[in-house]
Parts: structure tokens; C-alpha cells; sequence
């Protein structure tokens, strides 16, 4: 099985989830949401719990990585910058 690492990809809506955010150089899995509303929902994992969003703009591209034949492949998100929370 392959893993394939994305970089800079911004999340979002950490709060939402229990947690302010995410650990720098933390390694997180994006997988599809199941989301009546949206058929493009993919979301941001850590193991099994949901821990935030994608942005809006960086969702489509997920989506399509995660739909091609590399979807028997695992598809991370690695931290690399932290935004401030006030």
C-alpha cells in the first residue's frame, strides 16, 4: 500500500472538534465525509476521530487524489505551520 504525503493544505474548524489545533509536523489522514449536502466533503482525521475541514479551495483536489486509483493509497496531511487561535 502507498502513502502519499500532502503538504500545504490549510484546515480548518479545529475548534469545532476538541482541539485548538493541529501538532506541528503532526501527520493527519483525509478521507471521505459521508455529507448530504456536499458530494465533495472529504475531512481531516487523526486515527478514527475527526479533527477538521479542509478549506473550501483545497477540498476539490483532495477529493480527485482521493477518487483516482490511488485510492488504495493512504493520503496524509503533514502540519507544517501554525495559525494562531484567539
Amino acid at each position: 500500500m502507498r502513502k502519499i504525503v500532502l503538504c500545504n493544505v490549510q484546515a480548518v474548524g479545529m475548534h469545532l472538534y476538541g482541539c485548538r489545533s493541529l501538532d506541528l509536523m503532526g501527520f493527519y489522514m483525509a478521507n471521505f465525509e459521508e455529507n448530504m449536502h456536499d458530494q465533495f466533503a472529504v475531512s481531516v482525521f487523526d486515527g478514527t476521530q475527526k479533527v477538521a475541514n479542509p478549506k473550501r479551495d483545497s477540498v476539490r483536489v483532495l477529493y480527485d487524489i482521493l477518487n483516482t486509483t490511488y485510492s488504495k493509497s493512504d493520503v496524509y496531511l503533514r502540519a507544517t505551520d501554525v495559525a494562531s487561535v484567539h
